[in-house]
């Protein structure tokens, strides 16, 4: 359709009558183009909710288990919101999804009696991957590298809660959050080391 008004100076345009072509092309929203996938794993989700919660009422188990299936599914598309939300910022992206899961394997694992899988392995190797996305997305983005630093840094700090786990005893298994706490340490060295005016750059980002 011809347009009807200028959209600088909103003045009544005169037209032909003949229908104009757009100059860019129409791209459509992340929400529009995965609107119908989104709806479909919306309507399994809730099939998946409603039969396992049907399933855990009717037959005689001593636990509700279906509460791990509902916070599962609740986690994943806490994740799917939190990924299209920050689309834009990978480093962000990345470090929320680390902080989700590690609360949804953390969550799940005290519900089930707590046998110490998450903070064993879980927790340590989803903070342990966010360093080192962090990391590449760092060196391919070099021209934008104070952009990406702040995340960088959080992941250093977040890496470092294995050490807890350690010093308390909670964690069975040492290896996994022993190489997390060592690459942190790392990684947080090397920030302060090789990052110039680090101090501004923080100030600058946390607003202080």
């Amino acid at each position: 359709m011809p347009r009807a008004q200028c959209p600088l100076c909103q003045n009544q345009l005169i037209s032909d009558g003949k229908p104009e072509k757009e100059v860019f092309p129409e791209i459509p929203l992340v929400q529009q183009k995965y609107r119908l996938a989104l709806r479909i794993l919306m309507f399994i989700s809730f099939i998946s909710i409603t039969v396992c919660v049907t399933i855990n009422i009717l037959l005689p188990f001593k636990t509700f288990w279906s509460l791990i299936v509902i916070l599962g599914i609740a986690g994943m598309w806490l994740s799917i919101y939190t990924a299209l939300k920050k689309r834009r910022n990978i480093s962000k992206n990345l470090l929320w999804q680390a902080v989700l899961i590690s609360a949804l394997v953390t969550g799940i694992d005290w519900f089930t009696g707590w046998h110490k899988w998450s903070i064993n392995f879980v927790v340590p190797s989803v903070f342990v991957f966010a360093m080192l996305s962090n990391s590449i997305v760092l060196l391919i983005m070099h021209r934008r590298a104070h952009d990406f630093i702040i995340y960088l840094v959080v992941d250093g700090l977040l890496g470092l809660i294995p050490l807890i786990f350690l010093l308390t005893g909670w964690a069975n298994v040492i290896w996994p959050s022993l190489v997390c706490v060592l690459l942190s340490l790392t990684l947080l060295a090397a920030i302060l080391i090789f990052v110039r005016n680090m101090d501004d750059e923080l100030k600058k980002r946390l607003h202080f």
